[in-house]
C-alpha cells in the first residue's frame, strides 16, 4: 500500500511540474522580449497586439506586423491564420488585436537573420474600428487668428516698403 501512495505522489508531482514548465510566456512589451532575446530565443511565447500595415503574402504563408504600441514586430503565420485577421491599423483604422502563440527567433535563418515569431495559433482578441477624426474647435481658432494676423503683418510691411521706396 505505501507503494503505491509513494507511485501516486510522484506522479502526482512530475504532472504538476510538466504543466508548468510547459506554459509559454506571455509578453506585452516587445521591448522587454527584444532585451531579453538571449533567453527567449527558440522559446514559445504569447504575444498580444495590434495588427498594423498590411498583410504581405509569400507563397503558403504572410508576414504580420504587431505593435504594441511603441515597437512592432514581425510575425510569420500560414495564410489561413493571417485570413482572421480583417483590419489592420493606420492613422485612420484601429486594427484587430491579435494574440499570436509562437516561437521567437533572435536572429531566424530562414529569414536572413532577422528577428522574429514564427506563429503556432492566431486568435483576435478584439474587432479593429474606424477612428473618428475630432477637430478641436479651440486650435481652430487659434489657426485661423494667427492666420488673419499673418496675412495683416505682410499687407502692412508690403506698403511699408512700397512707401519707403517712393520717397
Amino acid at each position: 500500500m505505501r507503494k503505491i501512495y509513494k507511485t501516486l505522489i510522484t506522479l502526482f508531482i512530475i504532472m504538476v511540474s510538466f504543466t508548468i514548465t510547459c506554459e509559454a510566456q506571455p509578453i506585452t512589451n516587445y521591448n522587454e522580449m527584444i532585451e531579453n532575446g538571449k533567453t527567449l530565443d527558440k522559446k514559445e511565447i504569447v504575444v498580444k497586439g495590434e495588427a498594423i500595415g498590411e498583410p504581405m503574402k509569400r507563397g503558403d504563408y504572410t508576414w504580420v506586423n504587431l505593435s504594441d504600441g511603441s515597437t512592432a514586430m514581425g510575425i510569420w503565420l500560414k495564410n489561413e491564420d493571417a485570413a482572421k485577421i480583417k483590419v489592420f491599423g493606420d492613422y485612420k483604422y484601429k486594427g484587430d488585436t491579435v494574440e499570436i502563440i509562437g516561437f521567437f527567433n533572435r536572429a531566424c535563418i530562414e529569414h536572413g537573420g532577422d528577428m522574429d515569431i514564427h506563429s503556432k495559433s492566431v486568435l483576435i482578441v478584439d474587432n479593429g474600428y474606424k477612428l473618428q477624426e475630432v477637430i478641436n474647435r479651440k486650435r481652430l481658432l487659434i489657426a485661423l487668428a494667427s492666420l488673419v494676423i499673418t496675412v495683416i503683418l505682410v499687407f502692412v510691411n508690403y506698403k511699408s516698403r512700397k512707401n519707403f521706396v517712393m520717397q
